[in-house]
């Protein structure tokens, strides 16, 4: 069994946690049947986990269940001393962003919306029109929900930085964050502006940008001069052409096409 320590990239880290709760399976009880993967998540993995310690006091087992939203992934729960369950992100354990789990829980307050919208709206997608019965098709923010979360954060200075989990293991905000979810939701409920997808189009989509993100192009003015006319001997022609000068066929005169410092010095004259 390796530990947390053996990985150089956090993608490491969670491309080994996944393979072995794929390797569990659907599991009641990981700290009977599998003694060594228990060790590992209770004293390597959620010892990282953002709301540690509280997040694992008086867990007693570790569960694993299919995923309700995704089918193909598995969630992780905790069993309490009191028998209650609590789900708990290994993602979370990996990546220690709370930032990330901030998202998620805009995300997640705002479901129902999403559900509902998806309702009474047909599976026909707004870009390419397909409405194959076969595609699972996505509850796209047209006016990005990213730009939507954006805009909701410059109303106020201080967000939660905790979270509690779902049944699903999503993020969720805690009840005493509930008046800062409940302002989200209205907000969210009147301003987002949303549209049926199918997949491809859905991931074709160009993503928002956040304006904080971007760096200034600075552009550097480049200083062109005028070209200066020079007097130069027809003997000196060569070595003032070496130097950079140019021949203005029309006028039949040399110039230093930059007012180069050498030419000017030589072979200055009046135009």
């Amino acid at each position: 069994m390796k530990k947390i320590c053996d990985f150089k990239t956090k993608k490491e880290i969670e491309m080994y946690v996944k393979s072995l709760l794929t390797s569990v399976g659907n599991c009641n009880s990981i700290r009977t049947k599998w003694p060594e993967v228990y060790s590992f998540l209770m004293d390597d993995l959620f010892p990282r986990h953002s709301d540690y310690p509280n997040k694992i006091s008086d867990v007693v087992d570790v569960g694993l269940r299919p995923n309700s939203t995704n089918h193909k992934a598995f969630e992780v729960y905790l069993i309490k001393s009191d028998g209650s369950i609590d789900a708990i992100s290994y993602i979370n354990c990996i990546t220690q962003n709370a930032k990330d789990e901030l998202n998620g829980a805009f995300r997640t307050a705002i479901t129902d919306q999403i559900y509902a919208f998806k309702a009474i709206n047909s599976n026909t997608c707004n870009i390419c029109k397909c409405d194959d019965k076969s595609i699972n098709y996505h509850v796209d923010h047209i006016n990005y929900f990213e730009k939507l979360v954006y805009d909701f954060k410059k109303l106020y200075e201080i967000y939660p930085t905790t979270f509690d989990s779902d049944y699903d293991n999503r993020p969720v905000f805690k009840f005493e964050d509930s008046d800062f979810k409940d302002k989200w939701y209205n907000y969210h409920k009147i301003h987002a502006t949303l549209q049926i997808l199918c997949r491809a189009c859905n991931l074709k989509r160009k993503k928002w940008v956040n304006p904080d993100k971007v760096k200034p192009v600075v552009i550097k003015e480049k200083k062109i001069l005028d070209p200066v006319y020079l007097t130069v001997p027809y003997s000196q022609k060569d070595e003032a052409k070496a130097l950079g000068a140019r021949w203005n066929p029309t006028l039949k005169k040399w110039y230093a096409p930059h007012a180069e410092e050498e030419l000017i010095k030589r072979w200055c004259g009046n135009s």
